[in-house]
């Protein structure tokens, strides 16, 4: 189906305009709305779980320990940090290129020229889905991560496990009075 806008009354364009309007505008709240939701989860979900973790632990002396387990997995939440930025860039570079192409035609509306539209003009072909699903894939992945690194236990060294350890350990500790023997 093919419009000729400069043959249909003023009132038709001026309704158009402002419908195409209103659609840059909630693709845009949509936008901010998706940025907020995402950036609190990255923010501020990491201290969450460590804060969590503390309180369910009771753990007065912890602390990460930074040994070849923990840097790869911090590297692997990382890149996975990364990517929900990328993938949060492409879901608004799309967004973005269909509200440029409206506002390309609200210039045109406005400035007299004549329109030719095409029902296909005004559909907007997302391709959201798979976007929202790798972000919140991600977000559970870096989620899982985060409680990984937080739970990771090095494993004793062979240093603090020998009996000549265990003996400077004994001579170190004060005796009992004799009350208590």
């Amino acid at each position: 189906m093919r419009i000729n806008m400069k043959a249909t009354p003023l009132n038709h364009q001026k309704e158009l305009i402002e419908h195409l309007s209103r659609e840059i505008q909630s693709y845009t709240k949509a936008m901010m709305d998706f940025r907020s939701r995402i950036n609190f989860t990255l923010y501020v979900g990491p201290f969450v779980l460590m804060g969590s973790y503390l309180i369910a632990t009771r753990d007065s002396s912890f602390c990460i320990v930074w040994d070849t387990f923990t840097i790869f997995w911090s590297i692997f939440l990382g890149i996975i940090w990364l990517l929900l930025g990328l993938t949060g860039s492409i879901l608004e570079e799309h967004i973005w290129d269909k509200c440029n192409e409206w506002r390309r035609l609200i210039f045109q509306l406005q400035s007299n020229n004549p329109v030719v539209l095409t029902q296909e003009d005004l559909i907007f072909e997302h391709h959201l889905r798979r976007c929202y699903i790798l972000v919140h894939l991600n977000l559970l992945a870096s989620i899982v991560l985060v409680l990984v690194i937080l739970n990771h236990q090095p494993a004793p060294t062979s240093s603090t496990t020998t009996p000549a350890a265990n003996s400077s350990i004994k001579e170190l500790a004060p005796a009992k009075p004799d009350s208590l023997r």
